[in-house]
């Protein structure tokens, strides 16, 4: 049963309560960022209740934030960080891989995933590298930072990646690991851009050409 509270709505389930913004407010934001509304329509679908106290009187108070009218706990929707580097060797030959999995499985990328806990991008992208082809790279240079949605189990997520240019003298011994399909070695002027999984990576990737040219 759907019931309407001035600017709220009340979905009623059995045994259940959650409290959403109108449709109407909710139909607007989807226009404007639709990655966001898709995460905070998730969570307010499946968190029905207070992570602190139980209760079921959540309200989603703007687009980024969960509310707690109980005890006040507020959580937030925040975008998520990841790394990537594209990788150079001492002929200026560009190292990408290719996606085990989706999103993105079978397209170019260059190396990389998220940030754990502690950790800032250079140390991440440093460890992402290592993980997925085996190389230790020394990190030349930042690249950029471009916003970017993740879709992963049906979820859209909102994340900011960080890119950065990596140098090793020699691709020997780099090899296919963590989720990844195979490993690509190309002159970076025979990428094509249309290749590349993301398009934060896709911007990343124009940023790198003009440095190179």
């Amino acid at each position: 049963m759907i019931r309407r509270r001035k600017s709220s709505i009340i979905v009623s389930i059995p045994g259940e309560q959650v409290r959403i913004a109108a449709r109407e407010a909710i139909g607007a934001l989807a226009r404007s960022d639709s990655s966001v509304i898709s995460c905070l329509m998730f969570l307010t679908e499946q968190a029905r209740f207070c992570p602190k106290c139980g209760s079921e009187d959540l309200d989603l108070k703007d687009r980024k934030l969960l509310d707690c009218r109980s005890c006040g706990l507020h959580f937030y929707l925040n975008s998520a960080s990841a790394v990537a580097g594209y990788i150079l060797d001492g002929t200026d030959r560009l190292l990408l891989v290719r996606r085990a999995r989706d999103p993105g499985k079978g397209m170019l990328s260059p190396p990389g995933g998220f940030l754990d806990f502690g950790e800032t991008g250079e140390e991440a992208v440093v460890r992402e590298i290592r993980e997925e082809t085996g190389l230790d790279v020394t990190i030349a240079g930042y690249l950029g930072s471009f916003p970017n949605l993740y879709v992963y189990r049906g979820i859209t997520y909102p994340t900011l990646d960080l890119f950065f240019l990596c140098r090793v003298a020699s691709f020997d011994g780099a090899v296919a690991l963590e989720e990844v399909e195979s490993v690509v070695v190309v002159p970076w002027q025979n990428v094509k851009r249309e290749e590349i999984a993301f398009e934060s990576m896709r911007r990343a990737f124009d940023q790198l050409k003009s440095e190179l040219s």
